[in-house]
């Protein structure tokens, strides 16, 4: 039995899947497994697979009909034997020394989740950028490690909620028998943020460890018009979750934050056309009074981040008044107040230098 079961859902990544496995083969941790699903690939990606494990013995080959990302990490986590478990997309890769430090960090503190920092990595120029809200650090507690409950004020703001970069004790999994949803898009956050919100013991690096892949055409990140639904979705069945393990009023107000963010995001990310057009129409028509998020116009939540995202979701924009004080409050809410002053310090250093 590996220590670590890496568990990586591939679907017609036939230009990135050999660099993100070798990132994962030439670890410093080697006492690892690698499961790779291939998810109904119509491009060459299965047998750059094979012709991998055929060198490395530790490689898995999973081939299964189209099914999702969601749905293929399910195979890999029913299969894994890992002490760990660690998830990688197949255009994404890691640091060296990710498993060695993230494994050493969760066994030291007996951890049930470790979340490390991870960067972006520009696949046109091949420059990499910081990823600052990846870990919100000015929301962290003093101490470490910590429950979801220690952060229930901003459980679902501290970290984002996808896979990656995250190493999960494989028992804990098992015992909150959550799996990834199906759905096209969005598919790991039920998975992942439900699993912060039940964990006990939640350790933090603040090293970069992965590099997350932009500007990748075939990405479904880039084609979210195809599934424009999964947001709603996806919030549909967190809620649901936990209500049902009586957890929901512990964690209200930082889901319903998320959500209106989260919602914004997807709208404004999305390309003009009919698809966004849907979606806009159900957020106002319906989806805000489904999750009760019309409370943040309360005066009671007037000038805060959520104030503003929820009107530029009912009414389209900002006026550019504005929409300076709501940049204001993002980066207040960002780096923390101090952290907004030493920004504005700084700019004006700059200017006087």
């Amino acid at each position: 039995m590996a220590q670590i079961s890496v568990i990586i859902p591939v679907y017609n990544t036939e230009k990135y899947i050999a660099k993100c496995l070798q990132s994962v083969i030439s670890q410093t941790f080697q006492d690892i497994e690698i499961i790779c699903i291939d998810d109904g690939s119509t491009d060459n990606s299965l047998q750059i697979l094979n012709d991998f494990a055929q060198k490395d013995a530790r490689i898995k080959v999973i081939a299964q009909p189209n099914s999702g990302a969601g749905p293929a990490r399910n195979a890999g986590l029913k299969i894994a034997t890992g002490k760990y478990l660690s998830f990688l997309d197949a255009d994404d890769f890691f640091e060296k020394n990710m498993l060695e430090v993230a494994f050493n960090e969760c066994e030291k503190a007996g951890a049930q989740i470790c979340v490390f920092r991870n960067q972006i990595y520009l696949e046109e120029s091949g420059k990499f950028e910081d990823m600052p809200y990846s870990i919100r650090s000015n929301f962290l507690p003093k101490f470490s490690p910590f429950s979801g409950r220690d952060i229930a004020k901003n459980a679902f703001q501290i970290f984002v909620g996808w896979a990656w970069d995250k190493l999960y004790l494989r028992e804990f999994v098992q015992e909150t028998g959550l799996e990834f949803q199906n759905l096209r898009t969005t598919n790991d956050a039920f998975f992942v943020f439900l699993h912060t919100l039940l964990a006990q013991k939640i350790v933090v690096i603040e090293t970069p460890l992965a590099y997350h892949r932009m500007m990748v055409s075939s990405s479904l990140s880039n084609s979210r018009e195809k599934s424009w639904n999964c947001c709603y979705e996806a919030m549909k069945e967190i809620k649901s979750e936990m209500q049902k393990r009586g957890i929901y009023e512990i964690y209200e107000a930082s889901f319903k934050s998320w959500a209106v963010e989260f919602y914004l995001w997807y709208v404004v990310t999305m390309k003009d056309g009919e698809p966004k057009n849907r979606l806009t129409e159900k957020i106002k028509n319906e989806y805000l009074a489904e999750f009760g998020l019309d409370e943040f116009s309360k005066i009671s939540r007037f000038f805060t981040c959520e104030f503003f995202q929820l009107k530029q979701l009912k009414m389209g924009k900002l006026s550019k008044f504005e929409e300076k004080i709501f940049a204001i409050l993002l980066i207040i809410k960002e780096h923390g107040f101090f952290g907004f002053l030493k920004k504005i310090f700084s700019k004006i250093l700059r200017k006087n230098s």
